[in-house]
């Protein structure tokens, strides 16, 4: 699956990825005038939603205020400021999150309830932090610990959902520029009526490398919106399209000092994901949802020999990837005063290949498919 640039803006006009998982505690009106502030709640570790105190797993939160107190340059750096997390990588290559200690494809990351890890990257299994801009984030939750019973083998350490940002009735823009060609722009735009909720947000980094011949580049768009079928139904969706390109220097060759050849890795790559989510309330308490979700990926590394790495000579690769994941479901929740019950199904459909060689003076090929299709009841 390749993203051309006349796809990929004809992507982006469409409707999107779903609201689907909201983490953040709302603000209501009641008829006395008086504002109540419901106590935070996360879902990421149920399916049902919860307050903090009732989550057995450590359980951390971050809004839109605690990022931009972080003033943090990129997404890895927001999380490398959280206790208990390692981040590798970031300023030139991939920067994947390490939670307890775990390698980066037992951590289940989730934008806005979709699962964006890659099992055909070569380099981590995870997703690639650099490749979100921290002007999309609107919030974080992250739940230590396994809850693979909820979530599945990919999250043994735990799960990271990051909520995209809203531009809540209003527009917004950021702009910086800086040394070694540093660009960067982030806007968005947002509006709506009690029908009709939709939200606009692009963003645009490069460069900021100070290492002759290096090149970094990222840019991407987004879109999420609500709309009101019936005082009981409600229709959710948001979107999320993104393509970046490097050239730096592949990981122990020695960097600009000390690399045996000048030559630098290149890596291309798109990404796009779309989801949906209708809701129906049926009285106060129960709620039926109808969910869909699909993810494509799209990967081009070309890697250069290393002469002698940490580990001896390390041959040339390159690679091309390629993933798509769609998911379909249905749940009902009842929320009483005696008892909370939720029950559903899921149908995940994955299908992933890599195409590569390994140069060691002769080729020899890296092909591997990856099939995956799972069902399941709670």
């Amino acid at each position: 699956m390749r993203f051309t640039p006349p796809a990929l803006a004809l992507v982006i006009v469409a409707v999107g990825s779903s609201l689907g998982i909201l983490a953040r505690a709302e603000v209501g009106e009641v008829s006395t005038g008086r504002s109540i502030v419901f106590p935070e709640q996360v879902v990421s570790a149920r399916r049902l939603f919860v307050e903090i105190e009732e989550v057995a797993a450590s359980t951390q939160s971050l809004d839109r205020a605690d990022i931009e107190a972080l003033h943090a340059a990129s997404t890895a750096e927001i999380f490398r400021s959280l206790a208990g997390i390692q981040v590798d990588g970031g300023g030139a290559g991939p920067a994947y999150l390490h939670l307890r200690g775990a390698d980066p494809n037992l951590t289940l990351i989730l934008i806005d309830g979709v699962e964006v890890n890659d099992p055909t990257d070569l380099r981590g299994g995870s997703f690639d932090l650099r490749n979100l801009d921290p002007d999309e984030i609107e919030a974080i939750e992250i739940v230590r610990g396994p809850v693979s019973a909820v979530h599945g083998s990919d999250a043994l350490a735990g799960v990271v959902q990051i909520i995209t940002r809203r531009a809540h009735d209003r527009a917004w823009s950021r702009g910086e520029v800086g040394d070694f060609d540093y660009l960067s722009w982030a806007g968005g735009l947002g509006g709506g009526s009690e029908k009709v909720e939709w939200d606009l947000r692009a963003h645009h980094r490069e460069g900021g490398v100070d290492v002759s011949g290096q090149e970094y580049r990222s840019r991407g768009a987004g879109a999420k919106g609500r709309l009101s079928l019936g005082e009981e139904s409600r229709l959710s969706w948001s979107l999320r399209a993104e393509n970046h390109h490097e050239l730096r220097y592949r990981e122990d060759s020695g960097g600009p000092v000390y690399a045996a050849s000048p030559e630098l890795e290149r890596e291309d790559g798109e990404e796009v994901q779309f989801a949906a989510r209708l809701d129906c309330d049926w009285g106060a308490a129960t709620n039926f949802g109808l969910r869909f979700s699909t993810l494509g990926i799209h990967r081009d590394l070309d890697s250069p020999a290393i002469a002698a790495g940490r580990r001896g000579p390390v041959p040339a690769t390159s690679n091309v990837d390629q993933l798509r994941r769609n998911k379909v479901g249905l749940d009902l929740r009842h929320e009483g005063r005696t008892r909370r019950v939720a029950v559903g199904a899921e149908a995940e459909f994955e299908e992933g290949r890599s195409r590569g060689t390994l140069d060691q003076g002769f080729v020899i090929p890296t092909d591997f498919d990856r099939f995956r299709r799972t069902g399941s009841l709670y």
